[in-house]
């Protein structure tokens, strides 16, 4: 199916479809690096939660950057409605390339939060994978985070066509001719 779908614009996609339950996975180009466009705030907010949830940084707290906001406020509408006023914020906070080697650690093998931030279809799936099952952040931090994804605001591409009722927890991104859209259904 997804050789289907891609049919002549092969370089231009990479996907994971992964079923939780039984692990079973269909990819196509998973590792390649591409930018991020507005996907570079899933990394952020796990930074963000992961300092939290280590007390060096609370949801009460200015996030600076212009944002006007909380950490707190600035976690949600950086989600939501990807505000990027607080993605840059929340990003200054965490350090843009010196996030790169925790990263590098944590298995993401094609994320580059440096300038133009990039990833891959693979590194988000793992990530997404590691929420889903609990193992991303704490239990609270990773409800909170779960929430977030789940009002996301931008719903024109995975939930289309989704059976009314489906929860869908996802985030979009947008730039330069990149269109993308990663979440657990």
């Amino acid at each position: 199916i997804l050789n289907d779908f891609v049919v002549g614009n092969e370089d231009k996609f990479g996907i994971v479809v992964k079923d939780m339950k039984t692990g079973e996975t269909a990819t196509y180009n998973a590792d390649h690096q591409i930018e991020s466009a507005s996907l570079y705030k899933l990394f952020v907010a796990q930074g963000i939660y992961q300092r939290i949830d280590l007390r060096q940084l609370s949801y009460t707290q200015p996030a600076g950057g212009g944002s006007g906001s909380t950490i707190g406020g600035c976690l949600t509408v950086m989600i939501n409605i990807s505000d990027n006023t607080c993605g840059r914020a929340l990003g200054d906070i965490l350090g843009w390339g010196e996030q790169n080697e925790a990263l590098g650690l944590e298995g993401y093998k094609e994320t580059d939060m440096a300038t133009p931030q990039q990833t891959s279809a693979a590194d988000v799936a793992t990530l997404l994978g590691r929420l889903y099952a609990g193992t991303l952040v704490s239990a609270d931090s990773g409800q909170q985070f779960l929430g977030l994804l789940k009002d996301q605001r931008v719903n024109n591409r995975l939930p289309v066509g989704l059976p009314a009722g489906t929860v869908i927890a996802h985030k979009t991104g947008d730039l330069d001719g990149f269109v993308h859209d990663a979440g657990i259904v």
